[in-house]
């Protein structure tokens, strides 16, 4: 009676290990795929044509350079997609920004208030102007900044009323820089662009709410929300480890926006609150 007993001892044991191979193979780990940050980006930004720069450097025409500016490597640049059609948002105040390359400094008034901000040499006058369809001036506003500000990026928030942005309507905008010019007689450097306000869908919303804070500019990039985009990418700047920089130079790169412009540093984010 033993050997039977040993036997079906054997053939046990083999199934057994026969059954513990099999699951080992079925369930073993394999390598995680990781997200493809940057194969979605260059799926998602096509290149198009180039982006919208101050007037004469945008295709290269002889069209002469502002008249008091100094020259600069660089000229200003707004970070938006050259298209013919407008930027879109879901933004009623939507963030716009832009590529300086002067040293900004702050009005003479505020100057004159602070002992740490040496009288300038040079003035920068920085005016923004936004139109309807029908070309007609919906606000405008000359403003200075209240710091100094080294050339780099940008961005500027208009929070008056007259700046707000209607759903479903296009504007056009126009950000000009007058140097050493408070009269505003020459020519300034400026740059200009189209812009229409999107209203936000259940879906889209949605799909906002559900995508990781980190990845959820692709969300608004995929929906061709560009003010958004770039909003949603610099609100993830604080977060530890992140890999935002190298993004940002990517999306701006995949627009054809210099590669330089893409590497220069944010030097600030501005709002011009309405005037009394």
């Amino acid at each position: 009676m033993a050997r039977p007993t040993l036997k079906r001892w054997h053939t046990l044991l083999s199934y057994l290990l026969v059954l513990a191979l099999m699951e080992s193979v079925i369930i073993a780990p394999q390598p995680a795929v990781g997200f493809d940050l940057f194969g979605r980006i260059r799926s998602i930004f096509v290149p198009r044509r180039s982006v919208g720069v101050a007037r004469g450097r945008r295709t290269g025409a002889a069209v002469r350079d502002p008249d008091l500016c100094r020259p600069v490597e660089l000229p200003l640049t707004a970070l938006v997609p050259d298209t013919d059609e407008p930027a879109k948002t879901i933004a009623e105040y939507p963030t716009f920004w832009f590529y300086v390359p002067y040293t900004l400094t702050p009005s003479t008034a505020a100057a004159s208030q602070s002992s740490k901000v040496v009288a300038p040499t040079e003035t920068y006058t920085l005016k923004f102007v936004l139109q309807d369809e029908q070309h007609h001036d919906v606000y405008q506003t000359t403003f200075a900044l209240p710091e100094t500000s080294n050339p780099g990026v940008l961005s500027l928030r208009f929070l008056s009323p007259k700046a707000a942005l209607e759903t479903g309507k296009k504007y056009r905008w126009y950000f000009l820089v007058y140097c050493n010019d408070r009269e505003e007689i020459y020519e300034p450097a400026f740059v200009e662009g189209l812009i229409q306000r999107e209203a936000l869908s259940n879906e889209l919303k949605n799909k906002i709410e559900r995508e990781e804070p980190q990845n959820r500019f692709l969300v608004y990039a995929e929906a061709r929300l560009w003010s958004d985009t770039l909003a949603a990418l610099d609100a993830d700047r604080s977060r530890v480890g992140s890999t935002v920089q190298s993004t940002w130079a990517a999306v701006l790169e995949r627009y054809g926006l210099n590669e330089r412009i893409s590497q220069q540093p944010i030097i600030g984010h501005y709002y011009v609150p309405p005037k009394p």
